[in-house]
């Protein structure tokens, strides 16, 4: 748990699948761009909430459902998250 802890701490960018999972947010500084990976049209809005609260920097990404995976456009998620944050 601490390794994990330190891992989210030292974090200048999250990107993760929607899920239980993201909200290990908490544990990374202010200013940490949280990027989250949906499929179909789950999109759950208390992970923007626990993103603001935080002081985090938050978009997500609608992925392709395939199944219970998600299919997601590696080139594109890159290109979206240079966009939204810059420079990285």
């Amino acid at each position: 748990f601490r390794q994990q802890v330190a891992l989210f701490d030292q974090a200048e960018v999250i990107v993760a699948p929607h899920g239980a999972g993201a909200t290990n947010m908490v544990f990374a500084t202010d200013g940490t761009f949280v990027e989250l990976i949906h499929s179909g049209n789950v999109r759950g809005a208390h992970y923007f909430q626990l993103a603001q609260e935080c002081g985090h920097e938050y978009i997500s990404i609608l992925c392709e459902s395939v199944g219970t995976d998600m299919k997601a456009d590696i080139k594109k998620l890159i290109d979206q998250t240079v966009s939204e944050k810059g420079a990285l």
